[in-house]
């Protein structure tokens, strides 16, 4: 009988307990916008290319690209090196995907780490979604990027975001 009631109290307790009302934690996270170009600046290694059933799988390609965003946070902009995978039918259509590192300027120890994936359409055009987390002085922030190529191997127009959860 002892070990029941001291089951209901410690049951009682805890739902009083849980509708204490909680503090929330004094920090909020802020969100840098970024906007600009992602320019092909060649081609690093052009991986391994197979052809099955007259498509095409492409294995790591490695291209460096130049974010330039001028006119948003120095954060946002950096010369990316990007690892490539791709599945594509004989039009060029289909997933591809891959992996990044950027670095913000040279020598620095800032940067990003991420992955990215993306679709190619019949009409040339891609579409990319960027994730990353940073590292050096960035630890511990995120970033969200798109970015919309006309065609392969021209410019392709970025926005995106910086979450820092912690804030400021």
């Amino acid at each position: 009988m002892r070990q029941h009631k001291a089951l209901a109290v410690i049951v009682v307790s805890l739902i009083a307990l849980s509708l204490l009302p909680v503090q929330a934690v004094s920090a909020e996270a802020t969100f840098t916008t970024c906007e600009g170009a992602f320019i092909p600046l060649g081609i690093l290694d052009w991986g391994t290319s197979t052809y099955p059933g007259g498509n095409v799988h492409l294995r790591g390609m490695v291209a460096l690209y130049q974010q330039d965003m001028p006119g948003s946070d120095p954060h946002c902009s950096g010369l990316n090196t990007v690892v490539s995978n791709a599945n594509w039918d004989a039009y060029g259509v289909g997933p591809s995907w891959g992996t990044f590192h950027v670095v913000l300027e040279e020598g620095s120890p800032d940067g990003w780490d991420g992955t990215w994936t993306g679709m190619s359409y019949a009409d040339g055009t891609t579409s990319i979604r960027v994730v990353g987390h940073g590292y050096g002085a960035l630890e511990g922030q995120h970033v969200f990027v798109d970015i919309e190529f006309p065609a392969m191997f021209e410019a392709g127009v970025a926005s995106g975001y910086i979450l820092d959860p912690h804030g400021e």
